[in-house]
């Protein structure tokens, strides 16, 4: 399903720079380790409005997306 992901974008931007949510690119996730990513994504932060995606992505999925995430995209 696209759910989760057009909802990312709707949430931290076309580019990930930042919009509802914070921004995520490399820069703005240096520092933050892939489980500590990977919770985040699986878990959501509630207080933060950000919905855990457990119940629609596996394990493998938020692993790809923790990686692609750390690995950026190209540039707009």
């Amino acid at each position: 399903t696209l759910f989760p992901y057009t909802t990312l974008f709707r949430s931290h931007g076309l580019y990930l720079t930042g919009g509802l949510g914070p921004p995520l690119t490399p820069a703005a996730l240096a520092g933050h380790s892939r489980d500590s990513l990977n919770a985040t994504i699986t878990y959501g932060r509630p207080a933060r409005a950000m919905p855990g995606w457990a119940p629609l992505l596996s394990a493998g999925e938020i692993a790809w997306l923790v990686e692609r995430l750390l690995q950026g995209s190209p540039a707009p």
